[in-house]
């Protein structure tokens, strides 16, 4: 799979990114213009459904722990497009889905805007200390082409976002992702930290209970991972704070990151690929789909570093 058909698993529902997908590869697209308006009236319907979901009774497992299991999605998953902009047009038969995708001359103006906008959004990504910001800034600018993610490498904790389906037992909970058919196993039978396991782009995780919260610390996450990208790295010491709350059928999730060469703590905000977010319990009985396979189809047709 192309880097453009990740994305899009990222941005929607599996059901629907596992559609797009495969009209992206037979080039079946068609554009239709931005929907105008939209935007506080999609904000304030996020909201109503948030509340709505939290009203409803927390269901418990039989030790008393609030169960986190369930398909969650973000708030409004499949009442917009691809963008959030508008339902996509199925033809008759099926054969052709039509996007609600702004213009290219537009995508291409947003792109230069969002990456000033980003730039001068400092407190999007950490603030590091002196003589470690001269990389941080190197990696910004160079970001499409230095980009680590690129040739289908594992994004690691915490740049690969909130779960999409977790499965808690007495012992462990599941997470499981919705791109590119990747999970995690965080052990919460009081196990502490493996000294001697390997490197990796996802680390060593264990969870903790402090009261209704699960705590997962994830510690020893290989240094060629970046949490967002626009080139914010990390030292081998870096340590990954999740706190996961139930409150009905919402499910939240806040991220802190640790490294000794930030300033500060590190909280991301949350919004689209963030690791900290809302999420809401999906239809019963849906579960995370089998996803295509990461192909690299980018780097030979980069021309430049310019930044998106």
């Amino acid at each position: 799979m192309s880097r453009v058909q990740s994305g899009f698993a990222a941005l929607v529902s599996p059901s629907v990114s596992r559609a797009v997908s495969s009209i992206l590869a037979c080039c079946l697209i068609a554009t239709v213009p931005q929907a105008q308006g939209a935007a506080p009236d999609r904000a304030a319907a996020m909201q109503a459904a948030i509340a709505a979901a939290e009203s409803q009774p927390t269901p418990r497992t039989a030790d008393g722990r609030p169960d986190l299991s369930g398909f969650w999605q973000p708030p409004g998953a499949g009442a917009g497009g691809v963008f959030g902009i508008a339902k996509p047009i199925e033809s008759e038969g099926g054969k052709r889905l039509t996007l609600a995708l702004p213009p290219v001359t537009i995508g291409n103006r947003t792109d230069i805007e969002n990456a000033a906008r980003r730039a001068a959004a400092t407190d999007l990504r950490p603030t590091y200390k002196p003589e470690f910001a001269a990389k941080a800034k190197f990696n910004f600018d160079r970001g499409d082409l230095e980009d680590p993610t690129y040739g289908c490498v594992n994004p690691g904790v915490p740049r690969m976002g909130l779960p999409s389906e977790v499965v808690q037992t007495r012992t462990a909970v599941y997470l499981l992702y919705a791109t590119q058919n990747r999970y995690r196993i965080i052990p919460t039978d009081g196990r502490k930290h493996d000294p001697g396991k390997e490197t990796l782009p996802m680390g060593d995780s264990v969870g903790t209970w402090e009261g209704d919260t699960l705590v997962i610390d994830t510690r020893n996450i290989s240094e060629d991972t970046w949490l967002d990208k626009d080139g914010s790295y990390h030292s081998k010491d870096m340590r990954v704070v999740e706190r996961l709350s139930r409150k009905g059928n919402a499910l939240s999730i806040d991220v802190t990151v640790h490294d000794p060469i930030f300033e500060r703590a590190f909280q991301p905000k949350p919004g689209q690929g963030s690791p900290s977010g809302m999420l809401l319990l999906g239809a019963p009985g849906s579960h995370v789909l089998e996803d295509y396979p990461c192909i690299e189809r980018s780097r030979e047709h980069m021309l430049s570093g310019e930044k998106h």
